[in-house]
C-alpha cells in the first residue's frame, strides 16, 4: 500500500491502531505458543549458536597460550 500526501503510515501510527484494537476487544488474536515445533528449533539454533561460540574461545585460548603450555 502506498501512501500519499500529508498522511503516511507509521510505526507510530500502526502501534496506536494496534493498542486501541486491543483496548477496545476488537483484536482478538492469539499470542503464539511456545511449544511446537518453531519454538523447538529455536532452542536447537540456540544451543548451535552456544556451542559454536564455546569452540571459537577454546581455540582462542589455545592459540594464544604460551607455548611452554601448547
Amino acid at each position: 500500500m502506498e501512501c500519499t500526501g500529508s498522511y503516511r503510515r507509521t510505526d507510530a501510527v500502526d502501534a496506536e491502531a494496534a493498542a486501541r484494537a486491543a483496548l477496545s476487544g476488537i483484536a482478538r488474536a492469539l499470542p503464539k505458543r511456545d511449544d511446537g515445533q518453531v519454538e523447538a528449533g529455536r532452542v536447537l539454533r540456540l544451543a548451535q549458536d552456544s556451542a559454536l561460540k564455546a569452540r571459537a574461545q577454546a581455540f582462542n585460548q589455545f592459540v594464544n597460550a604460551p607455548s611452554a603450555l601448547r
